[in-house]
């Protein structure tokens, strides 16, 4: 299944989502952002973009009409979106959250930070593992 070098952000908080995309932007790097809202548009997305996958999903863990939870689980469990890389951003604390969504199928937990210099360092560090 073809790979593109598209990442998807799934983040009901509009300021977050911005703080992101700016900090995406900042990095430099040639890949597509492309936002989402909740998980339900995310699966809306993925449904007409079969078998042209996203590099990488990002998404909060609480959220509304589909949370990070049963969002992970829906994508582990479908065959054409289960080898997507998912990484759980929230503002929950990491100590709290990295187990949890781990059993999920996410591939790894990052705190959101509070500052947008450690964003922007969130998200370099980001694209460097999985870009």
């Amino acid at each position: 299944m073809p790979v593109n070098k598209t990442i998807l952000l799934v983040d009901d908080d509009a300021d977050d989502r911005m703080l992101f995309t700016a900090a995406f932007t900042e990095a430099k790097t040639d890949h597509e952002l492309i936002e989402f809202e909740n998980g339900e548009q995310l699966f809306q997305y993925l449904d007409e973009k079969i078998p042209n996958t996203p590099r990488l999903i990002v998404m909060d863990s609480h959220m509304q009409k589909i949370d990070g939870e049963e969002a992970c689980r829906k994508l582990k469990n479908n065959k054409n979106f289960a080898r997507i890389p998912v990484i759980v951003y929230s503002g929950t604390s990491s100590s709290f959250q990295q187990e949890p969504v781990l059993k999920w199928g996410a591939n790894a937990y990052v705190q959101k930070p509070s500052s947008y210099e450690k964003t922007v360092e969130i998200v370099k560090s980001i694209l460097l593992l999985y870009g």
